[in-house]
């Protein structure tokens, strides 16, 4: 008895050239896409295609560089002047006692 005759492959079935050209076209738009979902849907399309191994690269580097990239550049902020501690009065250092109630600073207007 002969063999049952096959019935002609479909355009989009595994292996053919339509097939093969469609994943090209796949591929090269996730290749060429700024957006990780597009590579995540390369994948998840042809879990086994030819570029699967290039497409997780490239998921990888992606990741890393979503996870690297610096935080919101804040303005910078203007350096305090730094404030000297306060000096002793020369009267003080001089042993010199000042009237009650007095502190020796004087009152700034």
């Amino acid at each position: 008895m002969p063999p049952p005759v096959q019935p002609p492959p479909s355009p989009s079935a595994p292996g053919t050239a339509a097939d093969e050209a469609t994943e090209l076209a796949y591929w090269a738009a996730a290749r060429d896409s700024n957006d990780i979902r597009d590579v995540d849907a390369y994948l998840t399309t042809y879990p086994r295609g030819r570029f699967v191994l290039l497409a997780r690269n490239k998921v990888e580097r992606m990741r890393l560089a979503m996870n690297s990239e610096p935080p919101a550049a804040r303005p910078p902020q203007p350096a305090r002047p730094e404030t000297p501690p306060p000096q002793p009065v020369a009267w003080r250092a001089a042993g010199v006692a000042l009237p009650a109630g007095e502190t020796g600073m004087s009152a700034s207007k």
